[in-house]
């Protein structure tokens, strides 16, 4: 169940900026709106993956208050733990594909 924290948002696309998951006293604080993928099939779509759900990683903190503190709530404290890891992976991975592709345009160019 996820139920909206600050029902007074409202409209088309607007979000809230804090989402309880459940019943576990644990909010997902969204500084920032979640990216959306332009799904167009050229080159360039992995990449544009990879970097929306980086900036949605980026994008929102787990919390248990509204005070703008460090979580306390063992749950909170893992899901930001989980999160910092997720973080590094996909930039781990994104540079690698840049470099991947970097590699395979100058080979196409060269031929």
């Amino acid at each position: 169940m996820v139920k909206i924290a600050n029902p007074e948002s409202k409209g088309f696309m607007q979000q809230p900026s804090l989402v309880e998951i459940g019943h576990t006293g644990c909010y997902v604080d969204m500084a920032e709106s979640l990216s959306h993928v332009d799904a167009t099939p050229d080159p360039g779509y992995p990449l544009r993956i990879l970097r929306a759900h980086l900036h949605n990683c980026k994008a929102g903190l787990w919390t248990d208050n509204t005070e703008g503190k460090p979580p306390e709530n063992p749950l909170c404290i893992a899901l930001n733990e989980v999160n910092d890891k997720r973080i590094a992976v996909l930039e781990q991975a994104i540079k690698a594909l840049e470099a991947s592709t970097r590699t395979a345009l100058k080979e196409l160019r060269g031929k």
